[in-house]
């Protein structure tokens, strides 16, 4: 069911109704749907985008929100998703490339960028996955190409649910930012799947075991961050 999707088209429709992301804890968080379509970055992706090169790959391109800034700027952006609706979207904004297709099977390449915005880090599910991920995206890089990504340090909170949550985890053995999340959309819900949110000293070692250096930037107040991960 692609309810992002679902959500994207009634908010251009000028329906908008917000989406909401479950946790397996019962915790409901809820974005507005214009968030996967507002072009404005947050401090840590502006900092990182600044860094995007040459023929660029946003790897999980959503309804373009990074994509398309980065085309306007003047550079060939070929957008990725497995989603047909978010696919259809972004061409209709606009995005001159749009692929319909999986992030492990059909990356292509090589490419001087590819970037993994929205926290796109999680797709690889726990850390271990995360950095099966990064290696995966270095293999499809020009020398001297760049992963830019985005995550968030789950520590940075002092929110209850969210510190019980991540005691869960550690009893259980998974990794602390490990996530089982489902979408809920006008009272239509999702599968469940899992992701996670990788802390820099974590995406550290992940591009240093892929032959990447890692530039880190500040984390934010959120928890949030980017990170330029260059191949030699």
């Amino acid at each position: 069911m692609d309810l992002i999707a679902r959500a994207v088209e009634d908010a251009l429709a000028g329906r908008p109704h917000p989406v909401g992301l479950e946790r397996d804890d019962g915790l409901i968080v809820e974005l507005p749907a214009a968030a996967f379509l507002d072009a404005s970055a947050g401090p840590h992706e502006e900092a990182l985008l600044a860094h995007a090169r040459g023929e660029v790959l946003d790897a999980g391109c959503g309804a373009g929100r990074l994509a398309l800034p980065l085309q306007a700027a003047g550079l060939h952006v070929v957008g990725l998703d497995l989603s047909p609706g978010l696919c259809d979207v972004c061409r209709r904004r606009g995005l001159r490339e749009v692929r319909e297709g999986d992030v492990w099977r059909d990356l292509g390449g090589p490419w001087d960028t590819i970037l993994l915005g929205n926290n796109n880090l999680g797709i690889g599910g726990d850390v271990t996955g995360a950095g099966r991920l990064v290696a995966h995206l270095a293999a499809a890089l020009r020398p001297g190409g760049a992963i830019l990504a985005t995550s968030l340090d789950v520590t940075m909170t002092t929110e209850p649910q969210h510190l019980a949550y991540h005691a869960r985890n550690r009893r259980a053995g998974r990794d602390v930012g490990a996530v089982r999340l489902r979408v809920l959309y006008r009272a239509v819900r999702g599968p469940w799947f899992d992701w996670v949110h990788v802390a820099p000293a974590e995406l550290a070692e992940l591009a240093a075991g892929a032959g990447l250096t890692a530039a880190l930037g500040p984390l934010q107040p959120s928890g949030n961050y980017g990170a330029v991960l260059r191949r030699p």
